[in-house]
């Protein structure tokens, strides 16, 4: 619908105008922080790419949670204080899932945010980023691999193993992709 949302550092969710860049809604996050002195110390980023499902846009605060916003005016359909720590979000019309270094990768059903599954554990550093093609989920690891996870239910079905890891998400289309590792190397892959 000719928007652009992003979110910052300073814990806004924006919606710009595609053509002319104009500032059509915003949502300050910091304001839902049950500390207000929480903003002076930081850590308030909205790290996320949201996410766009349906009519819905989906993006996380680091420390004030996930949010549901209306695409029309950004006004808030769900608040979830308890998801927080999130860096990166990936959704399709039935699920949701994000990573964050304290909670793992969860998964949940859409729209009510219902558990589908966790993995927290056997993780080389932290989670940092997810990409979602189709039924697999793609998640990087800070120290480790490339993993390839089951959207239905978390099972790993493959995984592109390094010493150093990933700090970048994965490019993927029709079938391939490819990924810069932490060492310099470019790897490409067949899924």
């Amino acid at each position: 619908e000719q928007r652009l949302i992003t979110g910052f550092s300073d814990g806004t969710i924006v919606a710009l105008d595609k053509g002319d860049g104009r500032v059509l809604w915003t949502v300050d996050t910091t304001l839902d922080l049950e500390d207000s002195s929480q903003a002076e110390i930081g850590f308030v980023d909205v790290d996320t790419t949201p996410v766009l499902v349906g009519e819905t846009v989906y993006a996380a605060s680091f420390l004030a949670g996930l949010y549901a916003l209306k695409i029309q005016d950004g006004s808030a359909i769900m608040h979830n204080a308890e998801i927080t720590g999130v860096t990166s979000l990936a959704a399709d019309e039935r699920t949701i899932t994000f990573v964050s270094a304290e909670h793992g990768v969860r998964c949940y059903d859409l729209p009510g945010l219902m558990p589908r599954w966790t993995r927290v554990a056997g993780f080389r550093g932290a989670p940092n980023n997810v990409r979602l093609q189709e039924r697999t989920l793609f998640v990087t690891e800070s120290r480790g691999a490339l993993l390839a996870l089951s959207i239905a239910d978390g099972r790993e079905l493959g995984r592109l193993q390094t010493e150093h890891g990933f700090a970048a998400a994965p490019s993927i289309s029709q079938g391939q992709g490819a990924i810069l590792g932490n060492a310099g190397t470019l790897y490409a892959f067949d899924y």
